[in-house]
């Protein structure tokens, strides 16, 4: 009970049985009063006090949670119900009678005893516990919880990088209409990139285990979006810091071959190295993008290590990569040649600026 109280979930009982016996159940199952204090004194609210009290006053007694309510009919259980649902929460009833059927059909979510329910509240019920175990709706919740949380990793981790992809295609086109400056990727290292780089670190993320913090979070809204305000900017400005990176790698590995590409026939050597250094900066940064997105303490924490799959996904990503570089049938399929070690000295040294600031906007977020 204390697990899914802290996790914002509002408990109350709604019972037909006599008040001394609801209560004495509801302090052996830990229930706190609405305050929040575990000493607190429990409402009750019996079926005839129940019947005086307004929508409002049910509807306020009910969602503050820590309320008992004794003696009432299975109507009674009804209105509540549709009280909480109207107010836009998101109910779930638990029950195992005839009596509590009506009001299993009428919440979000039905829960039927498995083991000593009837038949009539199973078939009302979306869900059949066959333990009867309030602690197996704690562990739903749980893995719900966990579920959302990594496709929301893995959406926002696939869009960062389209977004760095925008970036760079759109300054090269700029460049290349005004200046005639070659293309700084090519559609294969495109698809490098989303088809074959990052699909295996992202279908990853879905083996994430739960983070300590999931359960100490409000319940989220159920009109809220992956994609809000909040989120779309973090990937604009992650995809743009990323493109940006990427593109000023293809600039420069132009200046150290002395070429000037505004001005000089670009050798074809000198390009393939040039689009190479661009596909591998975003590959690099998105794999970094990915593993800091895993955990809200960042990149350097031991969550990291809780998910072998991912890194055997990390290696298979960073292999396919190396392929593509540096095996010459490969290689010439994609476009690309072989990079030196003063290269990827300026790989990583983008991935090092690109982790930085996405660290440095994660204190100040949660600060």
């Amino acid at each position: 009970m204390a697990t899914v109280l802290a996790a914002g979930v509002k408990v109350d009982i709604v019972t037909g049985d006599f008040s001394l016996t609801a209560l004495a159940i509801a302090r052996q199952a830990g229930l706190v009063a609405p305050d929040g204090s575990p000493g607190g004194e429990l409402v009750v609210v019996t079926g005839a006090q129940l019947a005086t009290m307004t929508d409002a006053d049910v509807l306020a007694r009910a969602g503050a949670g820590g309320t008992v309510f004794s003696r009432v009919a299975p109507e009674d259980k009804v209105r509540i119900v549709d009280l909480l649902k109207a107010s836009g929460r998101v109910v779930a009833v638990t029950g195992d009678g005839i009596n509590d059927a009506p009001a299993l059909r009428h919440a979000n979510i039905g829960v039927a005893m498995g083991a000593s329910g009837t038949d009539v509240a199973k078939q009302s019920a979306e869900i059949v516990l066959l333990d009867d175990s309030f602690a197996s709706l704690v562990g739903a919740v749980r893995l719900g919880r966990t579920i959302y949380q990594n496709i929301r990793k893995g959406v926002l981790s696939c869009l960062t990088s389209n977004i760095a992809e925008f970036t760079v295609n759109s300054a090269s086109l700029g460049l290349a209409s005004a200046f005639g400056v070659p293309l700084a990727l090519n559609v294969l290292q495109i698809l490098a990139i989303d088809l074959l780089g990052e699909i295996f670190p992202i279908a990853a993320l879905g083996r994430d285990p739960e983070e300590g913090e999931t359960m100490r979070d409000e319940p989220r809204d159920p009109a809220a979006r992956i994609l809000n305000r909040r989120s779309l900017v973090d990937i604009v400005v992650a995809g743009g810091v990323m493109g940006l990176l990427a593109f000023a790698n293809y600039l420069l590995l132009y200046s150290r071959n002395s070429v000037d590409p505004f001005v000089d026939v670009v050798p074809l050597t000198v390009l393939a190295q040039a689009m190479t250094i661009t596909y591998v900066t975003i590959m690099v940064c998105q794999l970094v993008s990915i593993t800091q997105r895993r955990s809200v303490h960042g990149f350097f924490t031991r969550y990291q290590f809780t998910n072998r799959t991912y890194w055997l996904a990390i290696a298979v990503a960073v292999a396919i990569m190396l392929v593509i570089v540096y095996v010459p049938a490969v290689a010439t399929l994609f476009g690309t040649a072989p990079l030196g070690i003063l290269d990827w000295a300026f790989v990583l040294g983008a991935a090092l600026i690109f982790l930085a600031i996405r660290e440095a906007g994660r204190v100040l977020v949660r600060k």
